[in-house]
């Protein structure tokens, strides 16, 4: 009997801590989790920047409507060349640089005639945003056509 109590006693003591299959397995929960909160953080970023570029779009009725009150056309909002907007009016300059640094050097597309005009961008959590004279603002699936409306 003296020898059983013995080796009891040996065996609590090497039993002391954890095993290495209980930490794989604390350090396989935290990397999940981790792995987690990353997904979420770059989702909620990508929205952000959606949210940001509609707010840029969004204030491209402000300048539209200044230009057309001024030349009484929308011909000037656009560059007819490249389907951008037009570079050689700082605040369209501003609108596009802003939507470009935020898109991944993606251009605006824009189109533009006497009575009306679109501009549209992709988005990266949805297909694109589109503004025209109409007073349309909102994602689209069919990006800024060339007849200058979104739908």
């Amino acid at each position: 009997m003296c020898y059983n109590k013995k080796m009891k006693s040996l065996n609590y003591k090497n039993k002391e801590g954890f095993t290495l299959i209980e930490l794989l397995v604390v350090i396989a929960i935290i990397m999940l989790l981790i792995t987690i909160n990353i997904l979420a953080v770059t989702n909620y970023r990508d929205k952000g920047k959606d949210a940001r570029i509609e707010s840029v779009l969004g204030q491209l009725r402000s300048v539209a409507a200044m230009i057309q009150h001024d030349a009484n056309s929308y011909q000037g909002i656009c560059d007819s060349k490249n389907h951008t907007l037009n570079d050689q009016n700082n605040m369209l300059k501003t609108i596009e640089d802003d939507v470009k640094k935020l898109n991944n050097q993606k251009d605006v597309i824009c189109h533009s005639n006497e009575v009306s005009y679109c501009s549209s961008s992709p988005l990266t959590t949805a297909n694109g945003f589109c503004v025209d004279s109409t007073g349309y603002a909102g994602r689209d699936k069919n990006i800024c056509s060339r007849n200058a409306t979104c739908q």
